[in-house]
């Protein structure tokens, strides 16, 4: 396993290894110029090996939930793992988060840094058809931008949808919950689900709910309400449709910030959806420093399609064509104030 640095000229950086493709720390400054790893992630690296909670890694095949755990294409079907219910997440027990990634790329400059990380995913991988090549470029600028650029491409068609699951806590990784952040959400509709949290295929309007983050408030404010909209998530954990998406354009999708160490986080993405994810089912899990994490102590930004769109896609389908290429990529922008 081989870890990577990022480094910017205040000290900021980013910590990348190569298993999973996965963000170990990001260091950023908070008002006072102190810095603080505001990322989620273990500080024995063997334990990525598990990572049963995806800290920092990319996702694929096929982030987020398939329904049934199967899915038909071409007039085949092809069954995956259950192993959330009776349905399919992350692509199943064995996904990119614990394949090992490899290096074919690295650039150091003035203004940014940046590595291109490789998975060669087989045909078959995780029940998956085709040969999929698979490229994640991080960059890290002057400006505290990490960027996520993702590229893709098969021999068969097949199914990509690709994301990075880091949690952040913007206090800092182990310094407590996440429920006195704030956050605001770039989207009018969220994706309906049912129990399991699969999308029945209707958008609707966050308006008059619990999941309305168009004004930015404290995560913590509504979650604990009496909503079935909650309810079946234990908390946060939807999909939200972005209202100034277009295909190939960077778009601002949500902002986030901390009131007490002054640190925010802008992200943006060519991605048609945002998941939300608040760490409800964390658990106990050991981190860095001797930190402890439980439920609600990072928070979760999913920048990705549709979920279970090979189903129900409303706006862009997760089918890759042979000959096609998959591109989308996600920046988080930290900032003081």
């Amino acid at each position: 396993m081989h870890a990577y640095t990022l480094m910017s000229e205040d000290g900021s950086y980013v910590e990348i290894i190569s298993l999973g493709a996965a963000i170990r720390k990001l260091v950023v400054p908070d008002r006072n110029g102190n810095l603080t790893d505001v990322s989620l992630g273990y500080e024995d690296i063997g334990k990525y090996e598990s990572n049963p909670d995806y800290f920092g890694a990319v996702l694929g095949r096929n982030a987020n939930r398939i329904a049934g755990a199967c899915f038909t294409l071409n007039g085949r079907e092809y069954t995956l793992a259950k192993n959330d219910g009776e349905n399919n997440l992350h692509s199943g027990p064995d996904g990119f988060e614990r394949k090992t990634w490899t290096l074919i790329g690295q650039h150091e400059g003035e203004d940014a840094a940046s590595i291109t990380l490789l998975y060669r995913s087989p045909d078959g991988d995780s029940g998956f058809p085709g040969n999929l090549d698979v490229k994640t470029t991080y960059t890290f600028d002057k400006d505290k931008t990490l960027t996520i650029s993702y590229e893709a491409a098969a021999d068969q068609d097949t199914l990509v949808n690709l994301t990075n699951h880091n949690y952040y806590n913007l206090r800092g990784e182990g310094n407590g919950d996440i429920l006195s952040q704030q956050v605001r959400i770039y989207a009018d509709h969220f994706s309906e689900v049912v129990p399991g949290l699969i999308p029945t295929g209707k958008m609707l309007p966050v308006e008059g709910t619990p999941l309305d983050f168009r004004t930015e408030k404290e995560i913590g404010r509504d979650i604990g309400q009496d909503s079935p909209l909650l309810k079946v998530a234990g908390g946060y954990d939807h999909n939200f449709f972005l209202s100034d998406y277009r295909p190939g354009a960077m778009a601002l999708a949500a902002e986030a910030y901390c009131p007490e160490n002054g640190i925010g986080l802008k992200v943006s993405t060519t991605c048609p959806c945002l998941h939300l994810y608040t760490g409800n089912f964390i658990g106990r899990e050991e981190g860095k420093n001797g930190h402890v994490y439980t439920d609600r102590q990072g928070f979760a930004f999913e920048a990705h399609l549709e979920p279970d769109a090979v189903h129900k896609a409303n706006i862009v389908s997760s089918v890759l064509k042979k000959g096609e290429t998959y591109r989308q990529k996600a920046s988080y922008q930290f900032f003081v104030r």
